[in-house]
C-alpha cells in the first residue's frame, strides 16, 4: 500500500500479507491492516462518541481506497463507503476527548483487505481506459522428482492464462520470452527474491507482471504405502510493469492423495495455482490502474549497447525545458526503458529526438503509439 497517498492525520499500518502455511483443508487467515486515524464531531455524550467513530470508520476507509487506487477521486466508490462497516474487522479507541462542545476520537481501524481489495476492482474496472496486459512467468518443480533438476513452465501458466483470458485480459506466458532470455535466467527469477522480479517486470512492455512458481513435495501417505500425499505451494509477485513496483504477494496451498507421482504432482500444481486465480484478476485490475497518464511517456530503446549511452539519453531528456523528469529503469545492451513526466506534444517529443547523436548513434523513432515511443540507434 502506498502510504504516501494517505492525509497527514494518518498513519498506516502496512498490510500484514498473512502466508498460509496449514493444511489445505483449514480455513486461511484473514488478511488485514490498520489505519490510524483522529477525527472531531461537534456534540459532546454518548452520541457524540458513536457519531465520532463511525466517522472515523469512514474515513479510514477513504484513506485506504486512496491509497491502493493512487487518486484522491472518490466518485466511483461511495457505494464502499456507505456500506464501511462491511470491511471492518476491529475498531480499537486509543483516545476520547471533550474540547468545548466537540469529541476528538482516536482509533485505530482495522480494515479486511480481501473484500476491500475485491470490491475496488469491482467498480474500477468499468472506468479502465483499456484492461491492462499481463505477463505471466510461472515455474513449477516436484522436489526431486524432475527429470533434469530444473523446474518446468507450462502447468501453472496454462491455469492462469486460461481464467485470465476469460475475463478478457491480453495475456502472454514464458514462449515469446524465450527468443530473448535464456531458459536458466527465467528460472533464476522465478526463485528470485523482490529485486530479481522488479528487475525482471521493468524490462518488460506489458502493465501487469505476475512472477512466482510453486514447489511441490511428495512423501509416502503412510509408511509403506504405495499412495502419495502432494503438498504443492504457490507464491506469486504481482509488478507493475512500469516501474517494477511489487504491488501484491499472493500464496496458497493444495494436498492432493495419489498412487501415480507424476498425475498427483500435475493435479497438486493446478489445484494450488487455480486458488489464486481470482486474487490474480483482482491485482491485475489494481495494478493496471497505473497505466500512462496524460504526463507520463514510456520510452524504449532497442539495442542500445551500452549503459552510458542510455545515461546520456536520459540526461538529454531531463535537460529539455518541457520535461519534468526522466529516470532510467532498465538497461541491458538489447533493451532499455526510461520513463519521463512530459505533458506536452509527442510530436514534439518525436522530432526532437529524431537524428540525436549518442557516442556516434543516430537516434529515430521506429514507432509511436499513444505516450509509448520506441527508438532505434543507426
Amino acid at each position: 500500500m502506498n502510504s504516501g497517498m494517505l492525509m497527514k492525520r494518518c498513519s498506516l499500518i502496512f498490510p500484514a500479507l498473512l502466508l498460509y502455511a496449514g493444511l489445505s483443508c483449514a480455513a486461511p487467515p484473514e488478511q488485514i491492516f490498520t489505519v490510524r486515524i483522529k477525527t472531531v464531531v461537534e456534540g459532546v455524550g454518548l452520541s457524540a462518541r458513536k457519531s465520532a467513530q463511525e466517522k472515523a470508520e469512514q474515513e479510514a476507509l477513504a484513506e485506504a481506497i486512496q491509497s491502493l487506487t493512487e487518486s484522491p477521486d472518490l466518485s466511483h466508490y461511495q457505494p464502499m463507503l456507505k456500506e464501511a462497516p462491511r470491511y471492518i474487522r476491529q475498531t480499537r479507541i486509543l483516545h476520547t476527548e471533550t474540547l468545548d462542545q466537540s469529541t476528538e476520537l482516536e482509533a485505530d481501524i482495522v480494515l479486511l483487505e480481501k473484500p476491500l481489495r475485491h470490491d475496488l476492482a469491482t467498480l474500477m474496472l468499468p472506468h479502465l481506459p483499456h484492461k491492462p496486459v499481463v505477463r505471466l512467468l510461472l515455474a513449477e518443480s516436484v522436489h526431486e522428482e524432475t527429470h533434469d533438476g530444473g523446474p518446468t513452465f507450462d502447468e501453472g501458466e496454462k491455469v492462469l492464462r486460461e481464467r485470465l483470458t476469460d475475463f478478457g485480459f491480453d495475456t502472454r506466458g514464458i514462449h515469446d520470452l524465450l527468443d530473448n532470455y535464456d531458459i536458466d535466467f527465467l528460472a533464476e527469477v522465478t526463485a528470485g527474491e523482490r529485486e530479481e522480479g522488479a528487475s525482471f517486470a521493468r524490462s518488460c512492455l506489458e502493465e501487469v507482471i505476475i512472477v512466482g512458481r510453486t514447489l511441490v513435495h511428495q512423501e509416502a501417505l503412510n509408511p509403506g504405502s504405495n499412495v502419495l500425499r502432494n503438498r504443492a505451494e504457490t507464491t506469486l509477485r504481482v509488478f507493475s510493469g512500469r516501474e517494477g513496483k511489487l504491488q501484491d504477494t499472493l500464496y496458497a496451498q493444495a494436498v492432493v492423495q495419489s498412487a501415480d507421482a507424476r498425475e498427483g504432482a500435475l493435479q497438486a500444481v493446478q489445484d494450488s495455482c487455480g486458488k489464486l486465480a481470482g486474487e490474480c484478476i483482482v491485482a491485475a485490475i489494481l495494478t493496471g490502474k497505473g497505466h500512462l497518464d496524460s504526463e507520463h511517456v514510456m520510452i524504449t530503446v532497442e539495442n542500445p549497447e551500452t549503459e552510458e549511452r542510455m545515461e546520456r539519453l536520459t540526461d538529454f531528456l531531463e535537460n529539455l525545458d518541457p520535461v519534468a523528469s526522466a529516470t532510467l529503469l532498465f538497461y541491458s545492451p538489447e533493451q532499455t526503458r526510461i520513463s519521463i513526466v512530459f505533458p506536452g506534444s509527442m510530436a514534439w517529443l518525436s522530432d526532437t529526438l529524431t537524428g540525436i547523436l549518442l557516442q556516434g548513434k543516430k537516434v529515430e523513432v521506429a514507432r509511436c503509439v499513444g505516450r509509448e515511443l520506441t527508438l532505434r540507434l543507426r
